[in-house]
């Protein structure tokens, strides 16, 4: 099974209160997160910065991605493959100049597979898009609709997977 979920486990999020955890227990595919399409200027210099942390990387590898539409077509611009094994969290980067036929990305996050049964996990957590030096994205990875209860309940955290009320913290914004 692929799938992609959010993950409240303390010491698995880097921006509390989540991250995004790719797991993958198949031999072949990917376990993949796509960003929404983001607007680019032709030519433009960018940057991406995500930090990730991965569990039984065995074979082939963890990945970013960034992809760009040409105006007929979805194609590789850019990308970083992450090292075998597993690590703690680290933070990652990478620069690129946009190709003058690219107005538009969607950065993707992707797990390998598994390796004699052995699941493949990566987790991702405060991904940044900038062009020219000016945050165009950004994405902690706080669940959809923790961040609705969030901000409807008022200050909240999450310890060991559940949410407990708090006074003090403040909610994403």
């Amino acid at each position: 099974m692929r799938k992609t979920e959010y993950d409240f486990w303390p010491g698995n999020y880097i921006s509390f209160p989540s991250s995004i955890k790719l797991f993958n227990d198949e031999e072949t595919g990917w376990a993949i997160w796509q960003s929404p399409v983001i607007s680019v200027t032709p030519e433009s210099s960018m940057k991406v910065e995500v930090h990730s942390k991965q569990e039984n990387i065995l074979t082939k590898w963890s990945l970013v991605r960034v992809d760009g539409f040409d105006g007929e077509k979805w194609r590789w611009v850019e990308g970083m493959r992450l090292p075998l094994g597993s690590t703690g969290w680290v933070p990652r980067n990478f620069t690129f100049s946009v190709p003058s036929d690219i107005r538009a990305i969607k950065v993707g996050l992707s797990c390998t597979h598994a390796v004699n049964g052995v699941p493949a996990i990566a987790w991702f957590d405060d991904l940044g898009v900038y062009q020219d030096g000016v945050l165009i994205y950004a994405n902690d990875f706080t669940a959809p609709l923790l961040r609705l209860a969030m901000s409807v309940a008022g200050p909240l955290t999450v310890g060991a997977g559940a949410i407990i009320v708090s006074e003090g913290l403040r909610p994403a914004s």
